[in-house]
């Protein structure tokens, strides 16, 4: 630490946020207001970190790593970053106090996270949350600028998905029993792979290729055709819907629903994870 700045850390009247730049040996710029502005990427990794530094009130211009610790909180996080963020590979079982914005990518992977709530609403790059404990995707971005990764987690519905994906779509090895949920386009690929679908009613229209495991196809029209059209399948969806009648005629026991049925055959159904369905169906699709 340079001697100028020894004097400036030990002075009164600075931040915790700033006295974290002056150790760090970050580069930063304190505005009239009093907010700090760092530029350039700051990396913690393998530091064997239990907590981060106060960077509470920067604003960082460029890409912060902290990935490969000990963390079991964000607290201390930047308020926003321009660049990559990294938090993978903690012991995170919460996004909170992450940033606010991020301008390229968010890898959150490789955590304890049950759910997203605290992530960004909009994220220009990737978004990795796979190999998790997730059981919902509530919190999840809005849009999401590149490809969206949430497979090898415990998903059972894609519910609270983004909707704006402009890359691919991994969701496979999770334990989905329907596609509900999932956005309507995706800008590359889509898998399902590795689950318990009951049917794939809600499969997306807009894709460059399908991976599921009935196989591969890289238009909606052939799986329309190999899929979605076929008897078997039209059969497996009524037996869902059946199923979904049953649960919410089960439910209404007590209270005055006097339309269950439009929960079924005209609305969206029924958030699935609250609902106990059969076993998946062994459907088989004609030979391609």
């Amino acid at each position: 630490m340079k001697l100028a700045n020894i004097f400036k850390y030990f002075s009164s009247g600075i931040s915790a946020s700033e006295r974290s730049l002056i150790r760090l040996g970050c580069p930063y710029e304190k505005k009239p207001d009093g907010t700090l502005v760092a530029k350039g990427d700051i990396n913690l990794r393998h530091k064997h970190l239990k907590r981060l530094p106060d960077l509470s009130d920067v604003i960082l211009e460029g890409s912060f790593l902290c990935g490969a610790n000990q963390l079991k909180s964000l607290k201390g996080a930047p308020r926003i970053v321009t660049g990559d963020f990294y938090c993978e590979y903690n012991q995170l079982k919460s996004l909170e106090h992450a940033p606010q914005s991020v301008g390229g990518s968010y890898f959150c992977c490789n955590n304890q996270l049950t759910d997203l709530k605290g992530a960004p609403r909009s994220i220009s790059g990737k978004f990795a949350c796979n190999e998790n404990n997730l059981i919902t995707l509530e919190g999840a971005p809005d849009v999401v600028g590149d490809g969206f990764i949430c497979h090898d987690n415990q998903l059972t519905s894609l519910v609270h998905a983004p909707q704006d994906v402009k890359g691919g779509f991994w969701c496979h090895n999770n334990k989905l029993e329907t596609l509900q949920g999932a956005p309507n386009d995706v800008g590359g690929l889509f898998n399902c792979g590795k689950n318990k679908l009951l049917h794939y009613l809600h499969a997306p229209q807009g894709f460059t290729i399908f991976y599921s495991d009935l196989g591969d196809f890289h238009t909606y029209q052939s799986l329309k055709d190999k899929v979605l059209d076929t008897p078997a399948h039209i059969e497996a969806v009524q037996k869902w819907k059946e199923s979904l009648y049953e649960k919410s005629t089960s439910l209404s026991q007590g209270f005055n629903i006097r339309k269950p049925l439009q929960l079924i055959f005209g609305r969206p159904a029924p958030a699935v994870e609250a609902i106990q369905v059969r076993k998946p169906l062994n459907f088989k699709t004609p030979s391609r």
